[in-house]
C-alpha cells in the first residue's frame, strides 16, 4: 500500500516510474527534437544501473541461453522473496532492451553527442 510520505515532482528519466505512477518524467515536458535525443542519450546508462554485459564474439544461442536464465531468476519467487526480504530494489531492464538502447546511443549524430557533451560540461 502506498503511503505517499514523499512528493517527487518530476522524475529524471524517459518514462514514469511503477513507484511514482503521479509523477511526470522530464520527456513529458521536452518540447523539440534536439532536446529529447540529448536527454535519451544522457540517460541511456542511467537506464542501466548495473548491467550485465559479455564480450564481443560470444555466440547468439549462449547469449539467449543466459538472457532466458536471468530472466527467470528475476521472475523466481524465492529470488523476489530474498529481494524484499532485504528490502532491495530491482527494476530490470531486458537484454534485447539494453542492447537496442546502446545501439541507439551509438548512432546519435556527432551534433547530438557535442551538444550533450556540452550539457554535461564538456564531459
Amino acid at each position: 500500500m502506498s503511503e505517499r510520505k514523499i512528493n517527487v515532482p518530476i522524475l529524471i528519466a524517459e518514462k514514469r516510474s511503477a513507484e511514482f505512477p503521479d509523477t511526470p518524467s522530464v520527456m513529458e515536458f521536452v518540447k523539440d527534437e534536439s532536446t529529447r535525443r540529448q536527454l535519451e542519450l544522457l540517460m541511456t546508462t542511467q537506464n542501466m544501473d548495473r548491467p550485465m554485459m559479455l564480450p564481443p564474439g560470444v555466440p547468439a544461442q549462449r547469449v539467449k541461453a543466459l538472457r532466458v536464465a536471468l530472466d527467470a531468476t528475476l521472475a523466481d519467487p524465492a529470488f523476489l522473496s530474498e529481494v524484499e526480504k532485504r528490502s532491495l530494489h530491482i527494476d530490470p531492464v531486458n537484454g534485447e532492451d539494453m542492447t537496442n538502447a546502446l545501439v541507439r546511443a551509438f548512432s546519435f549524430p556527432p551534433e547530438v553527442i557535442a551538444a550533450a557533451r556540452e550539457t554535461m560540461g564538456g564531459r
